[in-house]
């Protein structure tokens, strides 16, 4: 019998490619797909993207606003049955026609993830946007044991994902998946990076946040909130604090590293005490996400001060206006 996969999109202004996507998606050969479209708010006709989802086979919900990347996510998870969820960004395609299923076979009592390799579809290149591996794995040809994967392009068990909380509402937009990779790991499980399986992205430059527009005090924040959720020392937060803000200086993004700085150290204080990563958990992150980073000068060298990768072609920088993303939902302290 073939594997069943719930494929969950979000969709936000990009109705064209977030068909392109679903098309991805039913195409996959060897698996069962249902594909779960969340769609957040987008402003242009959505009469093509309704007449696309057929219910059979893709199920099309309607938010009329945007409730976040975690949010948009957990809902889309948690309205399948299939034993395998896929995340595909809806600015992305799978490369592989049996991606899909050869993702499921691997999945196990022990492997939580399967992530997938990020490529450009423009160049063919490795993603940097979007890479959270360690930096010595962009050539590495054969699966590896990581700490942590790219929530656009990966493959979870299912058993696996509802034994957490799901992805953190608080984080509303980046390092969601940093954050699930933590509980997954507290919970005993492994998270496999496959290099021989990969996604193509698009880069769309169309509602894509720029470092300068909050996409910086958004990763800012998450990483202070997420560190002191999980290790609940403050030592370790101030730490991180100084390194993102020296890189957002080095950045030109002073001000950006500020407001994520103070914001995310608003939301530790008000995070409850809980309880912090297990010595298995920690030691596990240790040998398969820490050991890869070169210790205290691969880390300052080569994650502190570098430069930070480009959002989207120059080409469209020069158009681009400034937004104030993260000023606006920053405002309540809770959806950025």
């Amino acid at each position: 019998m073939k594997p069943e996969v719930d494929v969950v999109i979000l969709s936000f202004n990009r109705t064209e490619s977030t068909i392109q996507a679903i098309e991805s998606a039913l195409a996959q050969e060897g698996v069962r797909v249902k594909v779960w479209v969340i769609e957040q708010g987008t402003k242009s006709d959505l009469t093509a993207l309704r007449q696309a989802c057929h219910p059979e086979q893709i199920q099309l919900v309607e938010l009329g606003s945007n409730i976040g990347v975690a949010a948009g996510r957990n809902l889309g998870a948690r309205l399948g049955k299939a034993p395998c969820i896929a995340f595909l960004d809806n600015d992305a395609d799978f490369v592989e026609s049996d991606l899909l299923a050869q993702a499921s076979h691997i999945l196990g009592s022990r492997v939580a993830v399967v992530g997938l390799r990020l490529v450009e579809a423009a160049t063919g290149k490795l993603d940097r946007l979007n890479w959270v591996y360690p930096d010595r794995f962009q050539c590495e040809e054969e699966p590896k044991l990581v700490g942590r994967f790219a929530g656009g392009a990966c493959v979870l068990s299912r058993r696996a994902f509802e034994s957490t909380e799901g992805f953190d509402e608080a984080l509303f937009f980046m390092d969601e998946e940093v954050e699930l990779s933590y509980q997954l790991v507290q919970r005993g499980y492994q998270i496999l990076y496959h290099p021989g399986l990969s996604v193509r992205h698009y880069l769309s430059g169309e509602n894509r946040i720029e470092w300068a527009d909050g996409r910086y005090a958004h990763h800012t924040r998450n990483m202070l909130y997420i560190t002191w959720k999980h290790y609940r020392s403050w030592t370790q937060v101030l730490i991180l604090g100084l390194g993102y803000l020296l890189k957002g200086a080095l950045n030109g993004l002073s001000g950006e590293a500020y407001r994520g700085w103070r914001s995310g150290l608003s939301l530790c204080r008000r995070t409850k005490r809980g309880e912090p990563l297990s010595k298995d958990a920690r030691a596990y992150l240790k040998s398969h996400h820490d050991a890869y980073r070169g210790g205290v000068r691969g880390i300052l060298f080569q994650e502190v001060l570098s430069k930070l990768p480009q959002a989207r072609p120059a080409s469209q920088n020069a158009s681009h206006k400034r937004s104030n993303t993260f000023n606006r939902q920053a405002s309540d302290g809770k959806n950025v």
